[in-house]
């Protein structure tokens, strides 16, 4: 199989079994005993896995092997789902969160990586943002299907949607270990030192990546979006109801990603699109729950969802044409461990709003308002401060 499909593959399998468990996941949490507040709480401890693993996990995987960083990520996160099932209160969610984190950690970087190598060694680095859009809008799709079938499920049992979350990841550790080979390996092997040094120098040296790294940092004020939606919308539409919002939000995510797969011109380099699709995103949260109409809502969430849909494959593709091959999995952990940590800050953020207000719908109004605009803000920032002149680091120089 082409290391394209493999890999549009693999993560559409995964995408199938989170996009199960997404319009669940937080009334499964309220059920369990969790206030709304501790929801976003949780999910520091998600993140504090991934920071505490992400680089070395990153730097594993250029040193020794990147597909097995990503075969052990597969695994890790079958078995996270499978545990979630048994969750009774906040320490147990806690332990299956970590495990998660984990799980993500040992895939983040190494599978970007591997396509963007797979791809060159084959002739066809110019396709790889066609690649990684296609993914996405697949991931996104079945994410949608997912969260479809998911929310009817959850109707029933809570339980059945994390068991069948975890086959599915499963299905995809399969296609690791069947369809996915080692092509995406780095010719020539750093040590995991060696590559962590050039990651920083590559950092160091180039604006335009640095810049990305704080449009992945940036971003993370659009998680409140993801704890909040379901509880925001299931006073108005119901528990059913929600697989209707999700098709929507998905939908519009999926069609973003198919849809920048060829933009590029010269008004709308990289460097216009991403500020403002994360421009897009920001705007349609604070409008969200700015709004107080159902239908005012929904249109600002499908700005919201299409801004989010693009921001991830622009990025990817961004970043991975400006790093050598010998250490991608090893920026690309460390770009994610930095955009992580803005993420573990806006979470705490949420947690001491929630404290502050109490548990109520006031809370995600609050929370959407404020994380929407900071968001808008600085995507206006990051578009003045855009690189427009970039030169790009040899490998010499690294």
């Amino acid at each position: 199989m082409h290391p394209r499909n493999s890999y549009a593959l693999h993560a559409s399998l995964l995408a199938f079994g989170y996009g199960l468990t997404a319009p669940t996941y937080v009334p499964f949490l309220l059920k369990a005993g969790l206030s709304l507040a501790e929801v976003p709480l949780i999910n520091v401890f998600f993140f504090a896995a991934i920071t505490l693993m992400e680089l070395p996990t990153g730097m594993w995987a250029d040193g020794r092997s990147r597909l097995l960083s990503i075969r052990l990520g597969t695994i890790c996160g079958a078995l996270s789902l499978f545990g979630y099932s048994t969750a009774t209160g906040f320490w147990s969610a806690v332990c299956w969160e970590a495990l998660g984190g984990l799980a993500n950690a040992f895939l983040s970087g190494a599978n970007a990586a591997w396509l963007t190598d797979a791809l060159a060694k084959r002739g066809e680095q110019e396709s790889l943002r066609r690649a990684f859009a296609t993914t996405s809008g697949l991931s996104m799709s079945a994410t949608l299907v997912a969260g479809f079938i998911g929310a009817f499920i959850g109707a029933h049992s809570f339980v059945l949607v994390w068991i069948l979350a975890g086959i599915c990841h499963l299905a995809a550790w399969a296609v690791t270990l069947t369809l996915m080979k080692d092509e995406g390996e780095p010719e020539v092997r750093m040590t995991e030192k060696q590559a962590f040094a050039a990651s920083y120098r590559a950092l160091r040296v180039t604006p335009s990546l640095r810049w990305v790294v704080a449009v992945c940092v940036a971003y993370g004020l659009a998680l409140p979006f993801n704890y909040y939606w379901s509880p925001f919308f299931e006073r108005q539409v119901g528990i059913t109801g929600l697989s209707w919002i999700w098709a929507l939000n998905f939908g519009v995510c999926a069609l973003a990603g198919f849809a920048v797969r060829g933009w590029k011109s010269k008004w709308a380099s990289d460097g216009v699109i991403i500020p403002v699709c994360l421009g897009l995103t920001g705007l349609g949260l604070a409008g969200a729950g700015g709004t107080a109409v159902l239908f005012g809502q929904l249109t600002f969430t499908v700005m919201h969802e299409f801004g989010r849909g693009a921001i991830n494959p622009l990025t990817d593709a961004y970043a991975q044409a400006r790093v050598a091959s010998q250490y991608r999995a090893t920026f690309g952990s460390l770009m994610s461990l930095l955009a992580r940590g803005g993420y573990a800050v806006v979470l705490v953020a949420v947690w001491a709003i929630g404290r502050l207000i109490g548990d109520n719908r006031d809370v995600i109004t609050v929370t959407w308002l404020a994380s929407g605009l900071a968001l808008a803000g600085l995507a206006a920032i990051l578009w003045f401060l855009r690189p427009r002149h970039e030169k790009r680091p040899t490998d010499a120089t690294l």
